[in-house]
């Protein structure tokens, strides 16, 4: 019964041992940032409106990121519009960027929602916010979450 004890308190001082060198591989690790750089309207089928991303990964850690997959969203003034899933993602070398495109479909219910919130109440600039969860497939690192977030002006551009 004692050597049965011994193992257990082994395993267990294996494990915190295990648990805390986890939390310290990392120190310096910086999340990556993320860039919108492209935005294009697909073909549509039916009334669901699908657009072709492009984004843009910086890495700025000692060590690649290979990405498995990516959840996103597309916020305006507070109506989630754009939302979808990719798994076609390059890795992100380290002290590096890398560009990639995405399908994107709108969501129709909040699309009008703020389609009517505009016709209602004009605005000269729309607050946007793209979230995104990059899923690293690491055991020792939780997935990404990323964010671009400003301001779309809507106002025409000054003639000349």
């Amino acid at each position: 019964m004692n050597g049965l004890k011994a193992l257990r308190s082994c395993w267990l001082l294996v494990a915190v041992l295990v648990a805390s060198s986890c939390a310290t591989m990392q120190p310096n690790f910086q999340n990556p940032s993320l860039q919108v750089t492209s935005i294009a309207l697909l073909p549509s089928e039916g009334v669901q409106i699908n657009f072709d991303i492009g984004l843009k990964v910086s890495n700025p850690n000692q060590q690649a990121l290979n990405v498995i997959g990516i959840a996103y969203d597309l916020t305006l003034d507070g109506y989630k519009i754009i939302e979808g899933v990719g798994n076609d993602i390059p890795s992100i070398p380290a002290y590096g960027s890398e560009e990639f495109r995405i399908t994107a479909s709108t969501n129709l219910m909040q699309s009008f929602k703020l389609l009517s919130e505009l016709l209602n109440r004009p605005k000269s600039e729309l607050d946007y916010a793209l979230n995104a969860k990059l899923d690293i497939g690491s055991t020792w690192l939780p997935a990404l979450r990323l964010s671009d977030v400003g301001t779309i002006n809507l106002s025409k551009p000054p003639t000349q």
